[in-house]
């Protein structure tokens, strides 16, 4: 295994456990309205309510696609990545899924909490 393999495996793997360590909270309801700490749209600030169901959204989406994220760690076990590994397989590897996925949890809560009145 090389030292760019075992570096892919621990920015996925810390990364996708963070992820679930913090959006956990957030799915349930338990972080309070802050500047801080969560989605901090403008329309989560309308309200508590606000807050608490566009957060307790986007903390669902942070889990749910955390997974991916920790399947491409494990991947990255399996998959050699060497000087001649593909351009395209060490971009998804080294960060690309994670740019990805963390892209579409963000895009998904954005579009929840337009759609809350």
């Amino acid at each position: 295994m090389t030292y760019t393999q075992v570096s892919f495996i621990l920015i996925n793997m810390i990364t996708g456990l963070l992820s679930i360590a913090l959006g956990i909270p957030l799915a349930k309801r338990k972080i309070p309205m802050n500047y801080w700490y969560g989605f901090r749209l403008p329309k989560a600030f309308k309200s508590p309510e606000l807050w608490y169901q566009v957060n307790e959204y986007g903390g669902r989406q942070m889990v749910l696609w955390s997974i991916p994220v920790l399947i491409t760690a494990v991947a990255c076990f399996f998959i050699p990545v060497r000087d001649d590994t593909h351009p395209l397989v060490v971009l998804f590897l080294g960060g690309g899924s994670l740019t990805v996925f963390v892209a579409i949890w963000v895009a998904k809560t954005i579009i929840f909490a337009s759609k809350l009145k």
